[in-house]
């Protein structure tokens, strides 16, 4: 867990499942599998940590409810014995967005869970998207990328690559690739003014080719790529 959405890690599958507002949205839209997914009738084990606060999981419908803890694991065990799709709380109070961090557990055959598994590490294995990686890391929950749109937690990134911005203490920079893939990994170094040092570290959270793609979709976002120029 962090701020504010999960992770689900599969080690045997080899994949990695983000669950976040957008992204589930997106799933849901698209019919697909949303958040922690698993087969029924099948024990299944939740090695939990977080990478910043105390987060809490609660699945009312499988009666599992397990703290999630920085620095160290917990762990909750169930087996589901009915398909279908279950709610997935947050039951710590863990800052701003906490009654946003809500997924969904989805329990499907085992047919349909290896179909899922499939899928899954074919797009793992195909080419990084910068978008999927800023859905997928929670980066909508507080950024916005519309023309227009009013700033969230964090700064707006619409046509943000290349303007001046005012720092806390009164600094200016130009922001460029350097200022964005600083702000990604350490975003306690270089805070724009007006807004609070609360946005969480991703360095070694994602890897090179992920970050790099992230970098390149926030530069991206402007009236230049909406030309297709």
């Amino acid at each position: 867990g962090q701020k504010w959405f999960w992770t689900f890690d599969y080690p045997e599958q080899g994949i990695r499942v983000q669950a976040t507002e957008e992204l589930d949205a997106q799933k849901v839209s698209a019919g697909e599998p949303v958040g922690l997914v698993v087969p029924v009738d099948t024990p299944v084990t939740l090695i939990g940590s977080s990478t910043d606060v105390l987060h809490s999981m609660f699945v009312p419908a499988l009666r599992v409810k397990k703290d999630v803890v920085p620095n160290r694991y917990t762990t909750a065990t169930f087996q589901a014995t009915k398909e279908g799709v279950y709610d997935f709380f947050c039951t710590e109070f863990c800052g701003t967005k906490h009654s946003n961090m809500l997924t969904k557990v989805t329990v499907l055959s085992q047919e349909k869970f290896d179909a899922f598994v499939a899928t899954a590490q074919e797009a793992a294995a195909g080419p990084v998207d910068g978008a999927t990686v800023f859905a997928a890391s929670g980066c909508a929950g507080c950024h916005t990328v519309a023309d227009g749109a009013p700033a969230g937690i964090g700064p707006g990134l619409y046509a943000a690559y290349g303007k001046e911005e005012k720092l806390v203490g009164g600094e200016t920079l130009i922001i460029d690739e350097n200022y964005i893939r600083e702000s990604i990994e350490n975003p306690m170094a270089k805070v724009v003014e007006g807004y609070g040092p609360v946005m969480p570290a991703y360095a070694g959270r994602l890897n090179e080719e992920e970050l790099t793609a992230l970098v390149v979709y926030i530069k991206g976002l402007g009236p230049d790529k909406e030309a297709g120029q």
